[in-house]
């Protein structure tokens, strides 16, 4: 067999002094990691507040045990139930030492992750997917996992800087708060909400429905807007040309055969994420094996996964479907099953060279199977993309075949936008502002200046689990109770309604009388602030006019929104056993079969049911007309994209240590990011790893360190956006990477063309894990083999010949030549593991039974 030769790095490859004089200790920089961190001794005359000394550093390891032995902890309220069951006589009972379930949910927009959560003496201590439930299946990811930081987070409840509640600088009490939000009611409610403003982030809430259908005739006037620094608009608005409806498209890739990628990350941090991933390896068994074919600019999670990647500018990936719509027209067109839903032309074709297999390869590997293919587009594509996606999916009989299902948008994200919020605010059309979850003023777009925009708003209100930058632009800062503090609801990407059952009752909040207000640094949950600052209509009927009344209020929501969804009216006699049974198994679930298994009366029926569409062409035809095509980035003219990061998604685990520490799945960065080059473009810049580069995008520029990535389209680079740049207002000093939202404008929020990028001649220090545990020599990175198959005349033919990478930067179809630690090319068989393999000293290893 020929030998092939894989490298961990650039550097390895190169073989630099530098990376041997590394790789010859046997604990690489051990020493120095320490030093540079601060965990080493003091010198006599060396400042503590040198970088991060040893005494915060073993602080901040410990935050969590500290914060979670906390005298103030408790269990909520009202009672919660425990996922595994359990006499009635033993509901809230705590055996010391032993572990005890819950199940709940963790909102998201675009589907909200099912979890399990353990909890050690009514402690919440760790997090993993409700089993139960079919868009987790007992799988989590890095992000689900760091919430228990969160929860105990010392930026949450010990900073002296900032206590809790918040008046400018000044630290307050709920109760001051409650004072000023009862004389704002009273001019909400003359003026019918005139000037009242809510934005929200994208988590579906349909209790935070229940409430907002509550007081929408008191509150007629008030508007809500919601905002996520992921945008997928362009997604929506792509569906609605489509199909004539605002709807959300699940893909179902346990069902495809092939699959074509373009510019999508569904393996990755795009929306449903972990349900995309279960469903997509469900269909990857060595037997019968799908096929996934990745266009995109920059490595992904899911061009990891891909049997063949191409690399192409992002500018040009709506440029390829077109090219490939007119392949499959011209060659396949006997394939399409509804050939009705294509549009009568196509856009003119692009000045970009595709290569000639990855057109007509592609288009006779997906028309030969269609009605069991998928074309699936990334949130970051402009509408018109999608649109012509789903039009060649209707048109093969993908949809028809149950490829896809198809669901109303939330109300959450058809909600006016951010955009409308800051053209009220400029008119000045805003008097009283609201703002829940999420960081508007660190991550809007550039030129909306959303920060210095807010100053022309009389009141803001910020309702936050952290303190952050919009924090310091608004009068009021309340703290956000914990998802595991405090009653919600959400919804899944399979459209059910889940359950955010708390564990724990807001710590800090002590007990206090019936309606004395928690102390400042307790958080509230959005039911409650908003319930009491609209004086919504709580659970008797009567405005809610204190904080007892609110928190039983935001109960009674969830309770209206469960009998709303399930039929069940809130007096019928099985509602309590119910809605028990709801909060036991953390969900409702909307399969018939799944609702009978988990003893539920009926499935929910009533609002997410899958709907059937069919393609639109005039709309399809509309949106088309929109494309433009454009030149091929160059050195004089940059490509830049943005994407969130695959640790800190959008910022809002920017001050959860374990996320920063957390490496990069790509780059193996932690506490940074930087710009990613592909070597022939650093090379035309004459620029290497670690170099400070200025990136020029209209009148804004950054400087940031280039990563050079092979794999990485040519004069694209790519930013990941989340890095707060400077943790000012965190325990966690002197990190926090490069702030890139600066270049990022509302009408280039994903792709931006047109860059100039200037060498500046400075270097930073990136801290990279790619080379720890590095093994000098004499033992293989990755170990393969290639298994032979007798083909129909007898001869040997080689497993994995079909699976390549056509990506030059990685060596042309996995030929002869360096490998940056890609993954073997061959598909074993577990027949032939049990033939060929022995395990221990020379005995047959025996296999375990594959799961269903």
């Amino acid at each position: 067999m020929d030998r092939q030769s894989y490298y961990r790095s650039l550097e390895q490859l190169a073989d630099t002094p530098e990376f041997r004089a590394f790789a010859s200790e046997e604990f690489p920089g051990f020493a120095n990691v320490f030093e540079s961190v601060g965990a080493a001794e003091l010198k006599a005359d060396e400042p503590e507040s040198v970088g991060l000394n040893r005494r915060k550093f073993m602080a901040l390891s410990v935050a969590t045990l500290g914060a979670a032995a906390l005298a103030g902890c408790r269990r909520p309220d009202i009672q919660i139930l425990p996922f595994s069951a359990v006499p009635d006589e033993q509901i809230g009972h705590v055996v010391p030492g032993k572990p005890a379930f819950y199940a709940t949910s963790i909102p998201r927009a675009g589907g909200a992750l099912p979890v399990l959560v353990e909890s050690h003496d009514g402690r919440p201590t760790k997090i993993e997917g409700n089993p139960q439930h079919p868009c987790s299946l007992g799988s989590t990811d890095a992000l689900a996992q760091a919430t228990i930081f969160d929860l105990y987070s010392p930026d949450r409840l010990m900073s002296d800087k900032y206590p809790g509640v918040m008046e400018g600088k000044a630290a307050r009490k709920w109760e001051d708060f409650d004072r000023f939000a009862r004389g704002e009611t009273e001019k909400l409610v003359k003026d019918k909400g005139k000037g009242f403003y809510i934005l929200t982030d994208q988590a579906s809430a349909p209790s935070l429905r229940v409430l907002r259908e509550s007081i929408k005739d008191k509150l007629s006037l008030a508007s809500w807007h919601s905002y996520e620094a992921v945008d997928t608009s362009e997604e929506l608005k792509g569906a609605e040309a489509a199909f004539g409806a605002k709807v959300v498209i699940r893909p179902r890739f346990d069902k495809a055969e092939r699959i074509l990628a373009l510019d999508s990350d569904f393996l990755g941090h795009e929306a449903d994420g972990v349900f995309h991933s279960r469903s997509f390896s469900a269909n990857r068994k060595a037997e019968h094996m799908n096929r996934l074919y990745v266009v995109e600019s920059t490595w992904t999670a899911t061009g990891t996964m891909a049997d063949h990647r191409l690399r192409v500018p992002a500018s040009q990936v709506g440029a390829y479907l077109v090219a490939l719509a007119k392949e499959l027209k011209a060659a396949h067109a006997a394939s399409f099953k509804n050939p009705a839903a294509l549009p009568d032309s196509f856009p003119a074709a692009s000045n970009y060279s595709f290569p000639e297999k990855w057109l007509k390869g592609v288009a006779k590997d997906v028309a030969g199977h269609a009605g069991k293919s998928l074309i699936v587009v990334g949130a970051r594509q402009p509408a018109w993309v999608h649109a012509l996606a789903h039009s060649l999916n209707d048109a093969l009989g993908n949809y028809t075949a149950g490829m896809a299902e198809f669901r109303d948008a939330p109300t959450e994200v058809v909600d006016k936008t951010l955009k409308d919020l800051a053209t009220d605010i400029a008119a000045g059309r805003v008097s009283t502002l609201l703002i829940i979850g999420g960081n508007p003023v660190f991550s809007a777009p550039a030129d909306f200046r959303f920060g210095e925009e807010l100053a022309k708003v009389a009141k803001k209100i910020r309702l936050g689990l952290y303190f952050d930058q919009t924090s310091e632009k608004c009068d009021w800062h309340l703290p956000l109770a914990h998802f595991l503090e405090g009653w919600a609801d959400t919804e899944a990407g399979d459209g059910s309604l889940c359950c955010v059952q708390p564990l724990i009752a807001p710590l800090n909040s002590g007990k206090g009388s019936d309606d004395a207000a928690p102390p400042a640094r307790g958080g509230r949950t959005v039911l409650e602030v908003l319930a009491l600052l609209t004086q919504a209509p709580g659970v008797d009927g009567k405005p809610v006019a204190s904080f007892t009344a609110a928190q039983k209020a935001g109960y009674g929501y969830v309770r209206k929104a469960f009998s709303d969804r399930s039929g069940i009216a809130l007096a019928a006699p099985n509602f309590d056993d119910e809605f028990n049974r709801y909060k036991q198994v953390g969900f409702f679930p909307v399969d018939a079969e799944k609702a009978k298994a988990l003893k539920f009366a009926k499935p929910d029926e009533k609002n997410r049911k899958p709907k059937a569409v069919s393609a639109n062409k005039a709309g399809i035809t509309a949106a088309l007309a929109a494309y433009r095509p454009t030149e091929t980035p160059t050195k004089d003219a940059v490509e830049v994209t943005f994407h969130p990061s695959n640790t800190l998604y959008d910022g809002s685990g920017a001050m959860n240590p374990w996320l920063q520490e957390m490496p990069d799945p790509i780059t193996k960065l932690v506490w940074d990011n930087a710009a990613l080059l592909s070597p022939a473009t650093a090379t035309a810049f004459g620029v290497a790893q670690s170099d400070i580069v200025e990136i020029r995008l209209g009148d804004s520029t950054i400087a940031v360190p280039v990563f050079v990535l092979p794999g990485q389209a040519d004069y694209s680079v790519a930013l990941a956006f989340g890095q707060f740049g400077q943790m000012r207002i965190s325990h966690v000093p002197n990190g926090g990477g490069t702030d890139v939202f600066p270049l990022r404008r509302a009408a280039a929020l994903h792709t931006a063309t047109g860059a100039t990028l200037k060498k500046t001649g400075r270097k930073a220090d990136l801290v990279t894990t790619q080379e720890h545990g590095v093994i000098p020599e004499g033992r293989d990175i990755i170990r393969e083999v290639r298994v032979a198959k007798k083909d129909d005349h007898g001869h040997d033919h080689k497993h994995g010949d079909d699976h390549k990478h056509h990506d030059k930067s990685h060596g042309d179809d996995h030929g002869h030549g360096p490998k940056l630690g890609i993954a073997p090319t061959g598909h074993i068989t577990e027949e032939s593991l049990k033939k060929e393999f022995q395990g221990g000293y020379g005995n047959k290893q025996q296999l375990p039974a594959r799961r269903a």
